[in-house]
């Protein structure tokens, strides 16, 4: 079943489960910040992704910088599941995986034509 990954704080996340849910879609609604997905999840995540690796990270966040990770490095699959392992508001959201491809909702128009296209 997809999965949409998303914080309900965010708007851009809550304007994707509106959309889904108005179109009737069948979805898990993954809360990362309540549940973070392991180490192995984000690895199978990444390998669906349709963008760059490093746009899965919100490079702008307080804890990016912590973390001492250098944008270059964000093009390592493994760098990036370990550091939203350990940061999970790093990743980047809504994110909507149907199993074979994951679509980052930045704008969330993405996933919309995303969803539309692969549901005709």
């Amino acid at each position: 079943m997809p999965r949409l990954y998303h914080n309900p704080s965010c708007s851009k996340s809550r304007q994707t489960i509106n959309f889904l849910t108005e179109k009737n879609a069948n979805f898990v609604e993954v809360r990362y910040l309540e549940t973070p997905p392991t180490v192995s999840e984000l690895l199978s995540l990444i390998s669906r992704l349709n963008t760059p690796l490093p746009t899965l990270i919100r490079t702008g966040e307080e804890d990016f910088q912590r973390s001492g990770v250098s944008v270059n490095e964000l093009l390592d699959p493994h760098v990036v599941a370990n550091l939203i392992n350990e940061y999970p508001i790093l990743l980047q959201r809504p994110i909507y995986d149907d199993g074979e491809v994951a679509v980052i909702g930045r704008p969330p128009e993405d996933i919309f034509s995303f969803y539309s296209s692969s549901n005709e």
